[in-house]
């Protein structure tokens, strides 16, 4: 921030950060995930011997093991919407936030941007340019730093995701999960059982534990939220991938 504190703005400035969606799990070794002999890596510069490993000339990823070391305890990895690849670090700081503590409350990236206009004092235009904005999902975190809200979600809100085919659905302490039982980018063996999942993030984070057969009735209101989350966003699914039915 230092052109903001040559301004004088820094005292006056929010600062909300959010890491990337989860470790990265594929095999890495060359740029954009190219099959390069080694030769082609040699006249790119890359050392991908033991001892050059962390230099500059080098160009490693840890794989998905040590992938799933670094989002433990939650499951998964970046590709996947359960918690290992969608739960990440955040902070706040800046005037008026209340810090020095861990809110554990639900949020979401869609609640960024009602947040940043929340604390600039502005309301988001209905058009532009003639021609009508949908409006911003999401809510202003602003009750939630200030230290006034615990919660910032409603338990009856249902917000969805889905990537690769993959799909969840997070409604209060609940979320279900779909993974497709093979196939699609960032395969990992064994990890999809192509049926709908269900756990209880409060009690369980590490969804670790399915609850879809002692609790059916949850499961159907979730997977029934996610179809109308599908339906309202447009999301085309393959037969082979599609789970609703």
């Amino acid at each position: 921030m230092p052109t903001n504190k040559r301004l004088g703005r820094y005292d006056d400035t929010v600062i909300i950060f959010l890491a990337d969606n989860g470790p990265e799990g594929t095999d890495i070794d060359a740029p954009i995930h190219l099959t390069l002999t080694p030769q082609d890596k040699a006249k790119l510069g890359i050392d991908n011997s033991l001892g050059n490993i962390g230099t500059a000339t080098s160009y490693v990823g840890y794989g998905a093991g040590w992938a799933q070391a670094n989002s433990s305890p939650s499951r998964l990895v970046k590709g996947y919407p359960t918690e290992g690849g969608t739960r990440v670090t955040a902070f706040a700081a800046g005037p008026g936030i209340a810090g020095r503590r861990i809110a554990n409350a639900f949020i979401n990236v869609t609640d960024v941007a009602p947040t940043l206009l929340d604390l600039a004092g502005l309301t988001q235009p209905g058009s532009f340019a003639g021609r009508p904005i949908l409006p911003i999902q999401g809510h202003s975190l602003t009750p939630l730093l200030i230290g006034g809200q615990a919660e910032l979600h409603p338990p009856t809100e249902a917000v969805g995701t889905e990537l690769f085919y993959r799909r969840a659905l997070r409604k209060g302490d609940w979320k279900a999960v779909f993974l497709p039982s093979s196939g699609g980018a960032y395969p990992r063996k064994s990890v999809g059982t192509g049926t709908w999942q269900l756990f209880n993030i409060a009690s369980d984070p590490a969804e670790a534990h399915d609850l879809a057969a002692s609790q059916p009735t949850k499961l159907q209101e979730l997977v029934a939220d996610w179809n109308n989350y599908a339906r309202d966003k447009g999301v085309i699914l393959p037969a082979q991938a599609d789970g609703r039915k």
